[in-house]
């Protein structure tokens, strides 16, 4: 069965583009609520519960870096100064902003573009 690659669709440029290779590990966006917690004053100590509004949601990931286009990929998708639709290989689409993206370089003397990466980016809406 061949991979089913992500997508990544820029509305500032109108341009569509397919990750050279999906991320690793991650890739899914968190939940969690803003709750805040007490007892009333009585005896018994009654528990009471207030939910806040939904905290912001990110969406750590990494991966594998193997050659330059690559890397220039994931730089130009930083440098975005919008919000970009990504398609994940499962159908899922996240309207994200990557705000990390943190390449390391590994020792590979056959291969010097190789590195791993880490990233994380704001979840501004989701299929999800």
């Amino acid at each position: 069965m061949p991979v089913q690659r992500w997508t990544l669709y820029n509305p500032a440029t109108s341009q569509l583009l397919t990750f050279p290779r999906n991320p690793v590990e991650g890739a899914l966006p968190g939940y969690e609520k803003n709750v805040t917690t007490g007892t009333t004053t009585s005896p018994e100590g009654q528990p009471l519960i207030w939910e806040g509004r939904a905290k912001v949601r990110t969406m750590p990931f990494n991966g594998n870096i193997r050659d330059k286009a690559h890397f220039d990929f994931m730089l130009a998708w930083y440098r975005a100064k919008v919000a970009c639709v990504v398609t994940d290989d499962l159908g899922n689409t996240f309207t994200l902003y990557l705000t990390r993206f943190v390449p390391t370089r590994r020792n590979r003397h056959n291969n010097r573009w190789s590195a791993t990466y880490e990233a994380e980016a704001v979840v501004l809406g989701s299929s999800l």
